[in-house]
């Protein structure tokens, strides 16, 4: 326990929240990407650091070890000979075949042999035996060769019935995984990746129809969630969790509240309950379970604790007999802080601050609760709620003023984090989409001739190098450090938002001094369908390019601190930007090269440059946390196990039934939806339906007749059964209401919760504005094709 803890002290790990970006609430489309098969022919280098297989078993036999920490380290899977360990796979046949012939051919072919280092064989020794663990083992030292290690043993073992899932949280990591099991297990298994939104996916299945002829996948949490929810209402696409022997939850301290790996863990949590079914194997992977934000060592225990519940851990695993090889293999970044002064002068903050306060002079005195904390994230939440009440007190005065103050609220945070010319480009962008919707009252005068008249001045202004920030004049050092020691450098900037990350890209692109020493650079941001989104190929190009030195600089969101393995990587900066102690070692790790360094750049005496140094403090406090564990009775750690795992189900049982009881609080029938901006109804809730457990989508005839269809796509992003279309905006003022999607040949609108206004029984005083479907107070029917076939007509 000793040499754990002085060596995790030494690498100050732990782990990340990814705030996500990644999984909308159940509103992920499913699809498949069945990438193909790339083995990597190099020699000397893998994904993991390790030394390569070589395909040919003559150029490198198995008994002259890999490299110089293999002699007596190497733990295949089973013993065998060279020809065991490097038959060509193309000797096998076509890599696809059936799963039946698959089968048929398992027992006849050579057992496969995974390269691991001792601490790798010891931290997955326990999964062998088939027990439940979590890994714990510091970032880039192997976690997905040990899970590969584990899915192999495990279907050698299970040859007739072994179903293996091992899910992830962002979609750039589906792929990354997938080749690291495809390199050494193709000849053997089936294995396929499943993401969520994309347009260059062809052959898309939904996850019950791979499952029978797939050995291992590689998903989206949301993903299997879905499956696993949609099952609930569609017994012929149910998939349940008891169709799997073993799942691997990468990253998985995420495992926690309402995040989805819990809320697929409680499905087997009630399984379990029953005891009636056999449990699939659980397998989790961390650099750490992080603190839960602790300030104590009892509450930091407490969080380690029920991570160890949630997953149903026999065990949390770390490395006690073979510190000395682990130590080789990790790498330590070196920390700079590089703090900033304000700025001297911020005029555009000061005319932006301005606007606002003529805006604040609008309402009543009993609406303004929160003080001109302005370009502060509290001052966003404070107007969010009252956007909210605004909405729900059918006040559209206070609603529209709300709105247009967080606009101008982002603006102070982008003129914060980048350049003055970069919140006026925001400030522009919102208001000339403003100004193609219809003027509706006062109101809307009264916003767009305040913009208009300090437009000039702000255009003015935001250009004005003397008021540019010092932030920016950090990172521009940081950069050129990298770059001047080193050409060959590759570095990720990690930021807050989609449109900081833009705009850094943007700012480097005309950066003169940056592009004189190479500098390559693109944002990578979350998947979705909102401005700045990424689509999945689009993350994959972009990380691609990383990867083969086409670029050489990332300006990311948190879509890229955790789990992405780039071992060029050499420097790494958190800027402006500071969250947790998981996220904070999570965005290190991404630093895989030697002498690699790992940069914060912040205000002097921030909120950032604190939870930095807070943050350092909580993995230490974690640490110790994982020493207590460990050291617990087994007898005695397993009964707070089941305690903690009883109080979880009778919570969630307890949620089920306030969540049953909302969705019965009104009959459809007594529901209207409203536009979100000009109140006009859009059609009753006894009109929506379902697909795919996820969608809701408007069935009335006459629906098409108050909507308008804009910004088709030239290439539709296609699913298993639906392709989604252009938006759907109201069209008396032009407020988007969502996505035309494509089910089976029929055009369906597909409504967003964010949109509309729920109201209740014609009464005002009813109005809801919600941010999820799941919370609507009434039941919503699933989608019957044929019967809408037979009621309209189908779409040519």
């Amino acid at each position: 326990m000793d040499s754990w803890e002085a060596i995790m002290q030494s690498l100050d790990e732990t782990e990340l929240y990814l705030n996500f970006v990644a999984f909308p609430d159940n509103e992920t489309d499913k699809a498949i990407f069945d990438h193909p098969a790339a083995v990597s022919t190099k020699t000397g280098e893998d994904d993991e650091g390790t030394s390569a297989m070589l395909e040919d078993p003559k150029e490198f036999p198995m008994n002259s070890q890999l490299d110089e920490h293999a002699q007596g380290n190497q733990s295949p899977i089973s013993s065998g000979s060279s020809e065991d360990l490097y038959t060509n796979p193309e000797e096998l046949g076509d890599a696809c075949l059936s799963s039946d012939d698959l089968k048929a051919q398992k027992e006849e072919l050579p057992e496969t042999v995974i390269p691991l280092r001792s601490y790798q064989t010891e931290v997955a020794q326990l999964a062998m035996e088939g027990r439940n663990i979590i890994v714990c083992l510091p970032t880039g030292t192997g976690k997905t060769r040990v899970a590969t290690f584990i899915a192999a043993q495990h279907l050698q073992n299970h040859l007739q019935n072994g179903k293996v899932i091992f899910v992830v949280r962002g979609v750039p990591l589906v792929e990354q995984h997938l080749k690291e099991f495809r390199k050494y297990l193709k000849h053997r298994h089936q294995i396929k990746g499943l993401v969520g939104v994309g347009r260059d996916s062809n052959q898309l299945n939904c996850l019950n129809a791979v499952l029978k002829d797939t050995d291992i996948i590689i998903c989206t949490a949301q993903i299997l969630y879905n499956a696993f929810e949609t099952s609930i209402m569609d017994e012929d696409e149910q998939v349940l969790i008891t169709d799997f022997s073993l799942i691997i939850f990468d990253e998985c301290h995420h495992t926690d509240k309402e995040a989805v790996y819990n809320k697929i863990m409680m499905h087997y949590l009630l399984v379990k309950e029953e005891g009636t079914h056999p449990l699939p194997q659980i397998v989790g992977l961390t650099a750490s379970p992080g603190t839960g934000r602790a300030k104590n060592i009892q509450t930091a225990t407490a969080h380690v604790m029920q991570i160890c519940a949630n997953l149903d851990a026999w065990e949390l695993v770390v490395v006690q007999h073979h510190m000395k090889e682990l130590m080789t293999y990790t790498n330590d970044p070196v920390k700079h802080y590089e703090i900033a002064d304000k700025r001297e002068r911020d005029l555009f903050a000061d005319r932006v601050k301005n606007i606002m306060r003529m805006i604040h002079d609008q309402f009543d005195h009993c609406d303004m609760t929160c003080s001109e904390n302005f370009g502060s994230q509290s001052y966003e939440q404070f107007i969010v709620e009252l956007e909210k009440k605004g909405v729900e007190q059918a006040r559209r005065h206070v609603q529209m003023c709300a709105r247009h103050l967080r606009k101008y609220n982002d603006a102070l945070l982008i003129n914060d984090t980048v350049r003055q010319v970069d919140a006026y480009k925001y400030l522009e962008s919102f208001h000339e989409d403003e100004n193609t919707k219809e003027t509706l009252d006062d109101t809307d005068n009264f916003l767009a001739k305040v913009f208009a008249e300090h437009k000039e001045e702000l255009d003015a202004i935001s250009p004005e190098e003397k008021c540019e920030n010092p932030k920016l004049e950090r990172l521009q050092h940081t950069i050129l450090t990298a770059f001047l020691s080193n050409q060959q450098s590759r570095g990720i900037v990690f930021t807050r938002t989609r449109q900081s990350a833009m705009a850094l890209h943007e700012w480097m692109s005309q950066n003169e001094l940056l592009r004189d020493v190479g500098v390559r650079s693109q944002y990578l941001t979350g998947a979705g369908n909102q401005v700045g989104h990424m689509t999945a190929p689009e993350q994959s190009e972009v990380l691609l390019n990383f990867r083969d030195g086409s670029l050489n600089l990332l300006f990311s969101t948190t879509v890229g601190e955790e789990g992405l393995d780039i071992k060029e990587c050499n420097f790494v900066v958190r800027y402006q930007h500071a969250t947790n102690e998981t996220a904070m070692v999570q965005a290190r790790g991404r630093a895989r090269a030697s002498d690699s360094t790992y940069s914060i750049v912040a205000d002097s005496c921030s909120i950032e440059e604190h939870l930095e140094h807070t943050n350092e403090m909580r993995v230490h406090l974690m640490m110790k946390a994982i020493e207590t564990v460990r050291a617990y009775d087994k007898e005695i750690y397993l009964q707070k196990i089941r305690k903690l795992q009883e109080d979880s189900i009778a919570e969630w049982k307890q949620k089920r039934k306030k969540e049953d009881e909302r969705t019965n609080e009104y009959p459809a029938t007594q529901v209207k939806l409203l536009c979100r901006n000009c109140h006009i109804a859009m059609c009753g809730g006894n009109d929506l339906r379902i697909v795919d457990g996820m969608h809701r989508i408007c069935v009335r005839k006459d629906f098409s007749d108050i909507y308008i269809e804009s910004n088709a796509l030239d290439e539709p992003m296609k699913f298993a059964q639906l392709e989604i279309g252009g938006s759907i905006s109201c069209k008396k003022c032009k407020e988007p209401w969502g996505m035309q999607m494509i089910f089976k040949c029929i055009k369906l609108p597909c409504i967003s919760i964010k949109s509309v206004i729920l109201q209740m029984n014609d009464s005002r005083e009813t109005r809801r504005s919600l941010k999820s479907w799941s919370k609507v107070p009434f039941a919503v029917k699933p989608f019957n094709y044929v019967q809408h076939c037979k009621e309209m007509e189908p779409f040519t």
